[in-house]
């Protein structure tokens, strides 16, 4: 990786929680479960819909990358929402 892509990584990487708040935010009110608010909401998301989740679970836990897909569409929403 060069340094111009190792810093652009980076700033995406840095950008992504005020990107998450965007989100969370501009859903209406209900939307998101009992107990869970905006910044509990970007704290699920974060750690479920990682680079590192999916690693672990393809290469730990033997789930294919189709399986993992098809677990982080279900999650965030029974995890998030109302």
């Amino acid at each position: 990786m060069t340094w111009q892509r190792r810093d652009d990584s980076l700033r995406r990487t840095a950008q992504a929680p005020e990107t998450r708040v965007r989100v969370f935010s501009s859903w209406p009110e209900g939307a998101l479960g009992p107990g869970v608010d905006v910044a509990t909401a970007v704290d699920v998301h974060a750690a479920l819909c990682s680079v590192d989740v999916s690693i672990t679970l393809v290469s730990e836990r033997g789930r294919t990358p189709e399986r993992v897909e098809a677990w982080w569409r279900r999650a965030p929403a029974r995890e998030l929402l109302a």
